[in-house]
């Protein structure tokens, strides 16, 4: 019986082999794009999987109840209570991340951002596979470290590498470490990234050295030891049992009482690790988190692309019930049951699908490099319980979706009146295919507005009112010369480029999402405490970037320093009083003006209460500022002169409008796929148009040939068969506009200051819908028309 069915549709197949062409290419495609996703989705819902104990390890958060932000930083001497003062944890571990390390092997000099400082107890929590090596006795010696396989390979050429050494500098700082263990790499869906381990010792060296001070002086390693009021380490926690860590917020607010002074200030509480990716947005002092929303929206748009590749399916099913009415009219007197249309429709379905998988999964590999790249992160095929419920449910829904419409139709075809060649039908199923070619393009026109809608919101963003001039500025990272006493000389040095028009720093440079806040509790502006952010700079700041000054003098305007020094914005004056505000002391320094709003972070948040303070002690940052556009040449110079000045230091030189980009680099990804993914929805919708007109217009050969033989001329046959067409797209808009109206407004809720949605952006997606559809369909129907009308004739 099996083999019947195989029979029949290979007949089908091969009497109708355009169509079914167009079948493969637009279910393929479909596919491609769904199960990518799919692979996208299934990474990113697996990260720390990898885990063993994933269920039992928890990081400890802090909330800051002062400023209303989190932040993944604790005190170095929380891992040690936890151990102490809560038996139902197992065992804890602290985690120290260092940037810009130097590492010196052999004559190679290389540049790792992936060097971590943890405790022993970090390898007993988390799991790492080893190759060589031992793990105890990490934390005896300062000067040990792990490595993973791929750097053994990479600086060494090989993993027998055990107690090898090399150095490792960091500014003035260098060590001799040891290598004790070799480990497998950690796997790419993880949140914790590290080529090298050591030692927590050698994390507070570097933390005593990083940390600048308002007095410029050092505290000692020992400060930030026993200090809780210092975070800086993330702490991680293994619980005995999972249900330990249920109210175990509760015993961190014991813990708070008894080491912290001040519990007002702020609060910690637990994260379990399964959560830590996709849930820590709203995290300060964390760089590997997901987004929710994301997976979300790209689940939606799966979900999409595979309807309009079903629909196109069906359609185009639809369209050859005609040239197969004899086939299911016969088969049905013959005494076909439901059932037997149904498995003959699934076995057609099951083959191209067999047909389509391959091809679906060639295209993946093919243009996944490039999709990586617009996403910015490796993507696995994991075969886990995940990716195999989304496969079968993407399987079930292509094979069942399409084949359960077409026997509905099939079965409503009445076995008499196909043998007397009535079709009274015909109407009622044609008027469906157009609900389904109307679906087509709703689901098009929503998602070009949408990838038009982001792209306007990014362009607004980056090009709005920014109240700062970011244009032929190179910003260049400075903290180690600060530390050094030498950024006055640096500054000089670079200004003895004739194309270097000013220089000025600050702690962070505009646009970030780095912040610092204070509270300061004062009878003048009410009884609770006032809460602004501060932004540390030099005297330089306000022309360099031509902030405007609205009231008062500038740092500028002092011949001598004008170290703390205070300038707020309008939205601190007009929060204070702007007759209360000049004159008077904030955090121990004199207002001496007021200057106007600038978007120092992104248009996500409206512009926050913020002082600018003058303490070139506290500067990381220096930006500077060039007379003409910055070019290749005068970017290779900069570096030039930076590496002479002092080659040990990473000054990482960046454009500083290249950090809008960074700032919003999942809006412009999320546009970017987007726009991708509607070509491609259209792409299928456009083959499938074709397909239908290859159909219809062959069915009207004998009504195009009386035409042309009563003088019609071409143009008015295009006309004829085009203006369905047409119509259907304009009911499409009509539909689509709503809906994508109100998907767009939601999503540009996420921001303060919000793009206008233009009438303008529906007629650019209707437009491109209706220009693709004509230029797909109409060169076929011309083709049609200008056929000698006498063939044709005879034709029928």
């Amino acid at each position: 019986m099996i083999s019947s069915y195989i029979k029949i549709a290979l007949r089908s197949f091969y009497r109708n082999k355009s169509i079914t062409l167009i079948k493969v290419l637009g279910l393929a495609l479909g596919l491609a794009v769904t199960f990518f996703i799919l692979i996208y989705i299934t990474t990113e819902t697996s990260y720390n999987d990898y885990n063993k104990k994933k269920e039992r390890i928890f990081r400890v958060n802090q909330n800051d109840l002062i400023h209303g932000w989190k932040s993944i930083n604790t005190p170095f001497p929380m891992r040690d209570a936890l151990i102490e003062d809560f038996p139902v944890v197992e065992d804890a571990t602290r985690l120290y991340s260092l940037n810009n390390i130097n590492v010196e092997i052999g004559n190679t000099v290389l540049k790792e951002n992936t060097v971590i400082c943890v405790d022993q107890s970090f390898f007993k929590i988390f799991t790492l596979n080893k190759i060589a090596g031992d793990f105890s006795g990490f934390d005896f010696d300062i000067h040990n470290v792990v490595i993973t396989e791929s750097t053994a390979l990479k600086y060494f050429g090989k993993t027998d590498v055990l107690n090898k050494s090399f150095k490792m500098i960091n500014g003035s700082e260098e060590y001799l470490l040891n290598i004790t263990a070799i480990i497998e790499d950690i796997p790419v869906t993880s949140t914790i990234k590290a080529d090298f381990i050591t030692t927590t010792e050698i994390g507070l060296k570097q933390v005593n050295k990083n940390m600048i001070w308002s007095d410029g002086e050092e505290r000692g390693t020992e400060f930030y030891r026993n200090k809780w009021s210092q975070n800086f380490v993330e702490t991680y926690v293994l619980f005995e049992e999972k249900k330990n860590a249920l109210n175990f917020d509760l015993k961190l607010m014991q813990l708070e009482a008894k080491y912290v002074s001040d519990t007002t200030q702020r609060d910690y509480f637990v994260q379990n690790l399964e959560d830590i990716y996709l849930h820590s947005e709203d995290m300060f002092g964390g760089d590997q988190s997901g987004d929710l929303n994301s997976i979300y929206i790209f689940s939606a748009i799966a979900f999409l692309v595979l309807l309009v590749a079903c629909i196109n399916y069906i359609i185009l099913s639809i369209s050859q019930i005609i040239t197969r009415s004899k086939e299911i009219g016969t088969r049905k007197i013959a005494g076909a049951l439901r059932s037997d249309l149904l498995k003959q429709i699934s076995v057609e379905s099951i083959i191209l699908i067999a047909i389509t998988l391959p091809l679906a999964f060639i295209l993946i590999e093919q243009f996944r490099p490039s999709l990586e790249q617009v996403l910015k992160k490796q993507i696995i095929l994991t075969y886990n319980l995940k990716f195999i419920l989304g496969f079968i449910f993407i399987i079930c829904f292509v094979i069942f979706i399409p084949g359960i419409n077409i026997v509905y139709f099939l079965n409503r075809i009445s076995p008499v009146s196909i043998l007397k060649r009535e079709n009274k039908n015909s109407s009622r199923k044609f008027t469906f295919r157009k609900m389904l070619i109307v679906m087509q393009f709703v689901i098009f026109i929503v998602l070009v507005v949408l990838a038009i809608g982001i792209k306007m919101q990014i362009s607004f963003s980056t090009r709005s009112e920014l109240g700062f001039n970011p244009d032929n500025k190179v910003a260049i990272s400075v903290s180690k010369i600060v530390q050094n006493g030498k950024y006055n000389t640096l500054k000089t040095e670079l200004m003895e480029d004739p194309n270097v028009k000013n220089i000025s720093g600050a702690m962070w440079l505009p646009p970030s999402n780095s912040r610092m806040s204070f509270s300061q509790a004062d009878s003048a502006y009410g009884d609770e405490p006032i809460k602004l952010e501060a932004l540390f700079v030099d005297q330089d700041f306000i022309e360099n970037f031509e902030i405007e000054l609205l009231e008062g003098k500038s740092f500028k305007d002092y011949e001598t320093s004008a170290n703390w020094k205070i300038l707020a914005n309008e939205t601190t004056a007009s929060m204070l009083g702007k007759d209360k505000i000049i004159g008077r002391n904030i955090w121990n320094g004199e207002v001496i003006g007021i200057v106007k709003d600038f978007k120092f972070h992104s248009v996500h948040e409206k512009v926050q209460p913020m002082i600018l303070v003058v303490s070139e002690s506290m500067i990381r940052e220096m930006v500077i500022n060039y007379r003409v556009p910055v070019s290749k040449n005068i970017f290779e110079r900069l570096d030039n002169k930076l590496q002479d000045f002092q080659p040990d230091i990473n000054f990482n030189p960046q454009l500083l409008n290249d950090k809008f980009d960074s700032l919003y680099e999942k809006e412009n990804r999320l546009g970017t796929l987007v726009g991708i993914f509607s070509f491609i929805a259209i792409f299928i919708a456009a083959i499938g148009l074709l397909g239908i007109t290859m159909f219809t217009t062959k069915k009207q050969t004998k009504n195009i040939a009386i035409r042309k033989v009563n003088g019609a001329s071409i143009l008015t046959i295009w006309r004829l068969l085009i203006s369905d067409y047409i119509r259907l797209i304009v009911i499409a808009l009509i539909i689509a506009i709503p809906i994508s109206y109100y998907l767009l407004d939601k999503w540009l809720q996420n921001f303060a200051y919000q793009s206008d949605i233009n009438w303008w952006i529906f007629i650019i997606a209707g437009g491109l819908a209706l220009i693709i559809s004509l230029l797909t369909v109409s060169w076929y129907i011309l083709n049609a028309a200008r056929k000698n009308p006498v063939e044709s004739l005879r034709y029928e």
